[in-house]
């Protein structure tokens, strides 16, 4: 169990240096920079060898966050739309990502 004095102390040291994390505003989202451009290429990579769309072709749409949307945070779901197809992808614990569903048509 985390002692509140621990925590407390602890924002209070880091504070300004978690103020000073990029980031980059995704379908509403507030993302960490450096772990969007992560996610991004993982996920564009992976759902266009399973669309067979090539990557440039593939939308990406924030759909959910680890934490709090209004905080800088990770992403947690994203669709992917191309090619006629439809995906969701979903960010595992450990952090990869996986196809959470597999939608034929594409409006």
């Amino acid at each position: 169990m985390r002692s509140p004095l621990l925590c407390l102390s602890a924002l209070a040291w880091l504070g300004p240096a978690c103020a000073t994390i990029s980031t980059v505003e995704r379908d509403g989202f507030h993302l960490g920079t450096y772990s969007w451009e992560n996610d991004e290429r993982a996920i564009r990579s992976q759902a266009s060898f399973a669309t067979n769309c090539p990557s440039e072709q593939l939308e990406l749409q924030v759909l959910s966050v680890a934490g709090d949307p209004k905080l800088p945070t990770d992403a947690r779901g994203v669709g992917v739309t191309g090619c006629g197809r439809k995906t969701s992808w979903v960010r595992f614990a450990n952090g990869a990502w996986a196809i959470n569903s597999d939608g034929t048509g594409a409006p």
